[in-house]
């Protein structure tokens, strides 16, 4: 029901499609990925607004995927390289938000992910799912930063879909090959050698994704990876590089976002409707003061949620700094600055300044006082879902709130990253 719905939908431009956060990012400041464009605040405070269409075409339904370097380098993947403002150039990088240039080695690659390694600011890495019969696929590294890239590994039959990398430099990397009904996680701890394990995935009438979804801060063995198709999701968690996963937590829905935070709990958010905590990544319980939302991260003060600033009245983001029993505003969008002051012929000012009047119409009004911009998540209980046959169906989550998440989600695209 809900794909017939989608599919009779108009789909939406990014500026004027849904006010709706999509990942949260802790490094160089703040930097919230949304729907309709990146929000940045390098100060950690003050948000200024860059426009996708910088690294999209005009009518691009796409949402592009962002990584930040400590040094505020910014990388922006368009997934679908027919959508890429220069056709087939996937890839795009930026000093300050105002010009976006490409870097080399990787044209005409599709790529699905990047990321920054957070003990090394020059090292960044791609990785590529190219779906041509007989194309290998890539993982990339560049050591300028981001200038530039050259494979590191290549692999035929195999289709990248995530990359985590530590604070302590180890990268791990999920890739599939549907034919056979295979997966596999990739591990290194230089960049440069990669260990590769076959992931067991359970028999299954549709495709079956494997997703990196958390590692551990501190122990280089240690991560969770998501198993699972359509609307049953699993979580494996395996501690020693993976050679072996045990299964800690199970849905009849879709886990689409997981971070550790710096106690070493893990969180996860199920279907954009339900956040779970586990202090020891083993045992989940549903967070019950949690909004609504489609991903979680966490920064050294406390444990963000990118939200639907419709549902949330008017918050994009919010944080929690007391373990999960309360959330209060992190992001509202009253407060969003224009984008950045760029030279007359830079990207920003061509594809974004024109483009900020029809958003800053819709942003909505400022909190007034008294209000805290909270909604009724509807999420009253705790389950210890562990991994028992109840795990995760506890349907948690408004009316209301659900099918605004749900909606955002079939538009965006289910998002396992970070």
């Amino acid at each position: 029901m809900l794909t017939t719905i989608l599919l009779s939908l108009p789909a939406p431009a990014h500026v004027g499609g849904l006010l709706q956060g999509v990942e949260v990012q802790h490094t160089s400041g703040v930097t919230i990925e949304t729907s309709f464009g990146v929000l940045r605040a390098i100060d950690g405070e003050n948000y200024s607004w860059l426009c996708h269409e910088a690294i999209t075409t005009a009518d691009a339904l796409i949402t592009p995927r962002y990584a930040v370097s400590g040094d505020g380098v910014m990388l922006g993947v368009v997934p679908v390289p027919e959508q890429a403002r220069d056709k087939g150039l996937a890839l795009y990088r930026t000093l300050d938000g105002c010009d976006w240039s490409t870097p080399t080695g990787a044209d005409g690659l599709t790529i699905t992910d990047a990321a920054f390694d957070p003990s090394d600011s020059e090292r960044a890495l791609l990785i590529t799912a190219d779906l041509a019969d007989g194309a290998d696929n890539y993982i990339l590294t560049s050591s300028d930063a981001g200038q530039s890239f050259s494979p590191v590994l290549t692999a035929a039959e195999r289709l990248f879909r995530t990359i985590e990398i530590s604070p302590g430099g180890t990268i791990w990397a999920s890739a599939v090959w549907y034919d056979r009904d295979e997966g596999y996680l990739y591990r290194s701890d230089d960049g440069a050698d990669f260990t590769v394990h076959v992931v067991p995935i359970p028999d299954s009438e549709q495709p079956v994704d494997v997703d990196v979804i958390a590692v551990s801060p501190d122990d280089p063995m240690t991560a969770w990876i998501v198993v699972g198709g359509y609307g049953d999701d699993t979580l494996q968690h395996t501690t020693d590089g993976g050679e072996s996963f045990v299964e800690v937590f199970s849905t009849e829905g879709d886990i689409i976002s997981g971070t550790t935070d710096s106690d070493g709990a893990v969180w996860i958010v199920v279907s954009g409707q339900v956040l779970y905590r586990s202090a020891d990544g083993v045992s989940f319980t549903a967070v019950a003061s949690a909004p609504t939302g489609l991903a979680v991260s966490a920064s050294d003060v406390g444990v963000w949620m990118a939200t639907d600033a419709i549902v949330g009245g008017g918050a994009i983001a919010r944080r929690s700094t007391d373990g999960g029993a309360s959330f209060d505003i992190a992001m509202h969008l009253s407060t969003l600055s224009p984008p950045p002051a760029c030279a007359a012929e830079s990207h920003s000012a061509v594809l974004c300044d024109p483009l900020w009047e029809a958003l800053e119409v819709r942003l909505p009004l400022p909190l007034t006082e008294g209000d805290s911009g909270t909604t009724d998540t509807g999420v009253t209980d705790t389950v210890d879902t562990g991994s028992s046959e109840e795990s995760g169906d506890c349907g948690c989550g408004g009316a209301g709130d659900a099918a605004a998440v749900l909606l955002g989600i079939g538009l965006l695209g289910l998002r396992r990253r970070r």
